[in-house]
């Protein structure tokens, strides 16, 4: 059958992801390979890095759910979320700690896990 998102109640949003070169991050292929890559020029019009859309949505979903009390939403009201710098920037080698481990209570990284 066809179907239109008006018909299922569907919404699309679209987010101004910046192109590739105009962010700072990683890039990994199913080769194993990582490789850095600094951001080569500035986002064009109102687009942002995927690492800061994904921040400002978490932060905005942990909002949402502070001081809920429901068992379902545990995970949400318990989610670490901090993937900015000391200058409160996005900062993809905090997010390469966080992928790594790292004790919450000190801030070292885990032995052995990564």
């Amino acid at each position: 059958p066809k179907l239109t998102p008006a018909d299922i109640k569907t919404e699309v949003f679209f987010l101004p992801a910046a192109a590739v070169y105009e962010k700072e991050g990683t890039a990994a292929s199913t080769s194993r390979w990582v490789q850095y890559r600094w951001k080569g020029a500035e986002p064009v019009g109102e687009s942002k890095s995927d690492l800061w859309i994904y921040n400002e949505l978490a932060k905005k979903i942990k909002k949402v759910y502070a001081g809920s009390k429901r068992v379902e939403d545990e995970p949400i009201v318990n989610m670490t979320w901090e993937v900015e710098n000391e200058h409160g920037h996005d900062d993809p080698v905090v997010v390469a700690k966080e992928l790594c481990g790292y004790s919450v209570a000190d801030g070292k990284p885990v032995e052995g896990f990564a």
